[in-house]
C-alpha cells in the first residue's frame, strides 16, 4: 500500500492564542505522519505612505517573521518529531492564505 506525504497548512500569527491551534494541527500531522506548513502573512496595506514604509520596512518585518517561524519549527521538531516547514508572505492575510492554500 502506498501512502502520500500530506502537508497540513497552519496559518499562525505567533501569538499565545495561536499556540492552541498549532498544537491541534501538529497533533493531526503527527497522527497522519505528515509535514506541517507554518504560514504567516505580514499585513501590508496597499496604500502605505512613504513615511509609513520607512517606519516599517516590509522586508525587515518579513525576515524577522521567517526567523520566528524557523525557531518555532525547530521547537516543534524537537518536541514532537513533526517536520514543520515555514513560509512567510506579505500581503493581505485572508487573500494571501487562500491563494497559498
Amino acid at each position: 500500500m502506498h501512502y502520500h506525504q500530506f502537508l497540513y497548512n497552519l496559518p499562525t500569527n505567533i501569538s499565545v492564542l495561536s499556540e492552541s491551534a498549532i498544537k491541534v494541527g501538529i497533533a493531526i500531522a503527527k497522527r497522519q505522519n505528515a509535514k506541517a506548513m507554518l504560514l504567516h502573512v505580514v499585513d501590508m496595506p496597499p496604500n502605505l505612505l512613504p513615511a509609513q514604509v520607512l517606519l516599517c520596512d516590509p522586508l525587515e518585518v518579513l525576515s524577522r517573521m521567517e526567523d520566528k517561524l524557523k525557531e518555532l519549527s525547530e521547537r516543534i521538531q524537537k518536541e514532537t518529531g513533526v517536520n514543520a516547514v515555514v513560509k512567510a508572505l506579505k500581503g493581505t492575510p485572508s487573500d494571501s492564505i487562500c491563494k497559498f492554500v
